[in-house]
């Protein structure tokens, strides 16, 4: 019983003071001890039916240990280029918690554009110290987004740009990758029947016009490009 008591004070409770060491190692130590445990017992705190992500590569090092005693079947990831990978984040039943440490704050609005509904926050020391950022996503409010993105599942494919046959092809993916002929790039839709599409040389937002063969991207000048769908042969 002792033991178990033990555990569960130093697991749930016990906290780091670096100030109050006069060993620079040993305050480094205990700094990235804090920060650790801040991290565990916050994601400990949504529970397993929450997926948590960090944002940017961080100089302080996650613990599955700790973690996983306090929570279990909770999934985290770390996203080392997030540009590329928030985009490709699967939207399910479960929530989303996306922490922001000291260096990756540029990452927020980002985030904030991509899962709107989200909570912001911050996690500090028992002294106030700020430790991270984070923003929460609840599983209702990614359902929205699941239902509002419904409508423009309709693009995904294959399209050939209409005139001649050897035209480039378009060929637009459901986890919101585009490919321009032999270009890579994203797209991400917006109010008003806008398409925004970003390439490694240029971002341009079309008006949508799209229907189960036909698909008119209309720049913002008036300028139109019109596609017909590329349906794939049966073996």
């Amino acid at each position: 019983m002792l033991g178990w008591c033990n555990l569960h004070f130093y697991f749930h409770h016990y906290y780091a003071d670096p100030e109050s060491l006069k060993s620079k190692a040993y305050r480094s130590a205990q700094r990235n001890y804090e920060v650790q445990t801040a991290q565990s017992r916050y994601s400990a705190s949504l529970g397993p039916n929450y997926k948590v992500f960090t944002v940017g590569q961080s100089s302080w090092p996650y613990d599955p240990v700790t973690t996983r005693y306090l929570v279990r079947g909770q999934k985290w990831t770390l996203l080392t280029n997030p540009a590329a990978e928030l985009v490709s984040i699967t939207r399910d039943d479960k929530g989303v918690a996306f922490l922001f440490f000291p260096g990756k704050d540029q990452y927020q609005q980002t985030t904030r554009e991509l899962f709107p509904g989200g909570k912001d926050g911050e996690v500090t020391s028992r002294r106030g110290k700020h430790l991270f950022y984070m923003l929460l996503v609840s599983a209702s409010a990614i359902l929205l987004l699941v239902m509002g993105g419904c409508g423009n599942s309709s693009i995904v494919g294959k399209w050939r740009m209409s005139g001649a046959e050897n035209q480039t092809a378009w060929e637009f993916s459901a986890n919101g990758s585009v490919l321009v002929g032999e270009v890579r790039g994203r797209y991400k839709f917006g109010d008003q029947g806008r398409i925004k599409i970003e390439t490694p040389f240029a971002t341009t937002v079309y008006l949508v016009e799209l229907s189960s063969d036909r698909l008119v991207l209309q720049d913002l000048g008036g300028s139109k490009l019109e596609f017909t769908r590329i349906r794939e042969t049966p073996r």
